[in-house]
């Protein structure tokens, strides 16, 4: 349930912390929404990293959701970040 709760948190404050080209010239990005974001990526790795191998095959395929959006949050920090 952790799991949902953080990558709703990710998926909602990823679009302000990450603007588009022509609103982030204006804006630029809200320090706040990426260090939520990324607090929540740490979280849910925590989290994923605490369920044994076991546990983790008998998981719901649903998971891989959660996990996809944490890993695009830190994908595009990143490539924020070279460039």
């Amino acid at each position: 349930m952790r799991l949902i709760e953080t990558s709703a948190v990710i998926a909602l404050y990823q679009r302000l912390a990450l603007p588009p080209k022509g609103l982030g010239e204006v804006h630029g990005p809200w320090y706040h929404a990426i260090q939520r974001c990324l607090s929540a990526c740490d979280e849910m790795s925590s989290v994923i990293r605490a369920v044994s191998d076991a546990d983790l095959e008998n998981m719901s395929p649903h998971l891989i959701f959660c996990i996809f959006v944490a890993a695009r949050f830190y994908l595009g920090t990143e490539l924020l970040l070279l460039f």
